[in-house]
């Protein structure tokens, strides 16, 4: 075979997926990449925005969600399912604390609702 002819196999789909060589022809992306920890962090910005009226919870879980888009980074480009999972959980986040904040200050504005709040639980 001649130099001519030889068939350059690092560029033959240099479209960035070079891992996907498909001997057929066509350089067709692979599945995505997409790994568990775009799919984690997908679900818990969806729960955080779920549970945000349990407000700990909510904030947890959209921290979570931070944390996994955070690691997915590392490794991999940012695909839709990790700016979906980060854009839920701050907005789970930011709903949780405005949640926390009103009732932090309803039990300030009313000492008595918190006093019958807390015995109702001490004395059972």
């Amino acid at each position: 075979m001649s130099e001519n002819n030889r068939i350059d196999m690092d560029n033959l789909f240099n479209n960035g997926y070079q891992n996907n060589y498909n001997p057929y022809g066509g350089g067709y992306p692979p599945y995505g990449n997409r790994s568990t920890q775009s799919t984690l962090s997908m679900i818990f910005g969806i729960a955080s925005i779920w549970m945000c009226l349990s407000t700990l919870i909510g904030i947890a879980f959209g921290v979570m969600a931070l944390v996994m888009r955070h690691i997915h980074k590392k490794h991999f480009p940012e695909n839709g399912m990790t700016r979906a999972g980060m854009i839920c959980g701050i907005i789970g986040i930011v709903i949780s604390g405005i949640i926390l904040v009103a009732i932090i200050i309803f039990f300030i504005m009313n000492p008595d609702v918190l006093n019958e709040y807390l015995n109702s639980y001490m004395y059972f």
